[in-house]
């Protein structure tokens, strides 16, 4: 089709010929800041005064010969175009969606300079919560596993599409791996929001990305200005069993062949016998990725959680609070003030 002629429209028109919505596209192509951008180029100033303030803040009132056209952002995630056709005609109503998007992008060229100018200071971050990820993923795992070791009590019973009898152990090693990255990202998060101002230097942060994390937990008081300024105690069982988990994860993450992995066999009097390995005597944490059980991993999401407890304990009241707010939520809003991320409501 020939290029069309879009204008702004008053409120009035876009009320009295809005009555069917005849096409509807959320473009992926354009985030909502450079579907502004490009808009704001083609029609000025957008319409802030005819909007649901609960998820929108900014609409464009847009108009052709034979057809009104909203378009609008959504809850920071995505935008939208609306196009009312007087003709109720669906075919030409998809033709001018795809038309303004080509307008759109085109007039944003002019502004990627501004663009990459924002993106360079921006005002704040949606973090994804890696804790949050992790913890509830191996937690829905454990609750799975529990539910496949209970149909297959009895031979005769089966669930389709998950496997035999053994599956449940497939996903307690799943839940296992969940576990340990859960810990490492509660670390990870509690020094992307809280490391010191001097400190966010971004070769100090690439040092302390790399650092080991049982070393990073026992640094975490003198780094990160979330702390009430003791050090976290490194002899309770907590921490010990912390410990014993870090050793496990590097050897499973690894894929170490350890001593646990290595069952002697001796001969005497002309027979052979298998012996236990020595490191399996202490059941505390697994020592074979092929043994995990329910109870394993429980155990595992146990020590998880004691350590939180014990590093949350250490927190300043007020910074523990706001933490504690907003450790499960799946992503967190920050805005930053001088440089440091501050925790959004």
């Amino acid at each position: 089709m020939s290029k069309v002629k879009f204008s702004v429209a008053t409120p009035e028109e876009h009320e009295v010929a809005a009555k069917e919505r005849t096409g509807f596209a959320r473009p992926s192509c354009l985030s909502p800041l450079e579907a502004y951008l490009g808009l704001k180029a083609l029609f000025g100033e957008p319409d802030r005064e005819h909007i649901d303030e609960t998820a929108q803040q900014w609409v464009f009132l847009i108009k052709t010969e034979d057809a009104q056209i909203m378009v609008n952002d959504w809850k920071l995630e995505s935008w939208s175009i609306h196009v009312y056709d007087q003709h109720n005609d669906l075919g030409r109503s998809e033709e001018l969606i795809k038309e303004l998007e080509k307008q759109i992008t085109h007039a944003l060229a002019k502004h990627r300079s501004l663009l990459s100018d924002l993106l360079k200071r921006p005002a704040g971050h949606v973090i994804e919560n890696p804790f949050a990820l992790y913890y509830e993923t191996a937690q829905g795992l454990i609750k799975i596993a529990e539910k496949l070791h209970t149909k297959h009590v009895t031979p005769s019973s089966t669930v389709p599409g998950l496997g035999d009898w053994s599956t449940h152990y497939t996903i307690c090693r799943a839940a296992v791996f969940n576990l340990i990255a859960a810990i490492e990202g509660f670390l990870n998060l509690m020094y992307e929001i809280y490391l010191k101002a001097e400190l966010r230097d971004d070769r100090i942060v690439q040092r302390l990305a790399r650092e080991q994390i049982d070393v990073k937990l026992r640094l975490a008081p003198i780094y990160c200005d979330c702390f009430t300024g003791k050090p976290i105690d490194h002899a309770t069982e907590a921490f010990r069993n912390f410990n014993r988990l870090v050793n496990t994860r590097n050897d499973f993450i690894h894929a170490n062949v350890t001593k646990s992995m290595k069952t002697p066999v001796v001969s005497y009097d002309d027979m052979t016998f298998v012996m236990s390995p020595e490191d399996l005597r202490d059941n505390t944490i697994p020592s074979l990725m092929g043994d995990i059980e329910i109870e394993d991993a429980k155990k595992i999401k146990a020590i998880v959680d004691a350590i939180v407890a014990q590093v949350l304990s250490n927190m300043k009241p007020r910074d523990r609070k706001e933490f504690e707010s907003v450790m499960f939520e799946q992503s967190i809003n920050v805005e930053y003030h001088d440089g440091v991320p501050v925790i959004l409501d």
